[in-house]
């Protein structure tokens, strides 16, 4: 469902950056190759071979991602306790936050993730 996903998205903003992800995830592949041979054809550009953000940007984001994960934490946090308040226990969600990344893993997503996990032909560690 993942790579289905990824492939199909289009991004508004930022598709050299989101073509570089695409490349770095080259199992996207062998999971869907023909929407991903779409993506090889219009060309895909590693990360590493992509410019590095301006000084001013990595300075701006190494001071706000404190708070913005903190926030986020937070805001999870909170929401969650609402819905387990609502009974809604199935609802509630996980907020991972990295300096490179933002994840949302739901109670819901793992589910079919364990109903659909069986059909993919590569593992999510590969």
């Amino acid at each position: 469902m993942f790579a289905r996903e990824a492939l199909t998205t289009r991004p508004v903003h930022g598709d050299r950056q989101y073509r570089s992800l695409l490349a770095s995830a080259s199992w996207l592949g062998t999971e869907a190759p023909r929407m991903y041979a779409r993506w090889e054809a219009d060309g895909l550009e590693r990360a590493d071979s992509l410019p590095p953000a301006p000084w001013p940007v990595r300075w701006l984001d190494a001071l706000l991602y404190p708070l913005v994960a903190t926030y986020l934490h937070a805001q999870g946090l909170r929401r969650n306790h609402r819905l387990r308040r609502q009974g809604r226990v199935h609802e509630c969600f996980q907020t991972v936050t990295r300096r490179d990344r933002l994840v949302i893993l739901s109670e819901k997503f793992s589910r079919v993730a364990e109903v659909y996990g069986p059909a993919s032909s590569v593992t999510p560690e590969a």
